[in-house]
């Protein structure tokens, strides 16, 4: 494995520059456990005890130490925390500040808050690139997560369960939406009817479908496309792309 300070895999002979960084190769790609640890709950590994304690761990937890200073929602993670506070930002700004903001796909004109973002955008959207394989059948996906996900339909596993009933799921997702049914706690309320919802998008369905008259003041609508969402702070983010591509082409020109 070892040569001139690079490892090498020895099952494809990639070169790495550490062995923490072979270990992890080994597992995400050829399903080999070399020193790994692993979580109680699901198939996840690292290399990383930090890691797994610190953050992997949260996912598994109800626990939202991380509170927001403007509302008060509470996140498992810094980093969910600081995306949601620049949507408080964002609601601040005009079209041309959140555009001047952005960096742009030069593809499709899609504007993010990061370069990494963006780079993730194009590998996935415009390269078509899904570089996680499943060592048992082959399946390609795009990002570790999905791969995961396709990894538990080979060993069954639902690691995602339900404290209130017998619930489970292989998607973290899926549970926290399955909790709010528990919760009883309907965010989006139809003001002409009784209707209420836990999801923005059935919401937005429901409008569409039942109030189709009057959903021009229930729906936030962009005034160049016929994009429309029922989150104000989704019409800046789509606003500022239509500023984005306007730029582009008054540079080009």
């Amino acid at each position: 494995c070892h040569h001139r300070t690079k490892w090498r895999c020895p099952e494809c002979h990639i070169s790495c520059t550490s062995w923490n960084t072979v270990s992890s190769h080994l597992w995400r790609e050829h399903g080999i456990d070399i020193e790994l640890y692993s979580c109680d709950h699901c198939s996840y590994k690292t290399n990383s005890l930090t890691r797994l304690l610190n953050l992997h761990r949260r996912i598994h937890s109800e626990e939202r130490p991380f509170l927001c200073d403007v509302c008060g929602k509470g996140f498992k993670t810094t980093k969910q925390l600081r995306n949601h506070k620049s949507w408080h930002k964002l609601k601040e700004k005009s079209k041309t500040e959140i555009a001047e903001k952005l960096v742009t796909c030069i593809t499709c004109g899609r504007g993010f808050t990061c370069a990494r973002l963006m780079r993730l955008h194009v590998q996935v959207v415009h390269k078509r690139l899904k570089p996680y394989l499943c060592y048992i059948c082959g399946h390609s996906a795009a990002n570790k997560s999905s791969l995961r996900s396709h990894l538990s339909l080979h060993t069954g596993l639902r690691p995602y369960s339900c404290d209130e009933c017998d619930y489970t799921t292989r998607d973290h997702n899926n549970l926290r939406r399955h909790k709010m049914r528990h919760s009883g706690i309907k965010r989006y309320k139809c003001p002409l009817c009784s209707y209420s919802s836990i999801q923005a998008s059935t919401y937005k369905t429901h409008i569409l479908k039942k109030h189709p008259e009057q959903q021009d003041g229930l729906l936030y609508r962009c005034e160049i496309c016929p994009f429309n969402t029922v989150k104000k702070e989704n019409l800046l983010t789509h606003s500022a792309r239509h500023e984005v591509l306007k730029t582009q082409d008054t540079n080009a020109n």
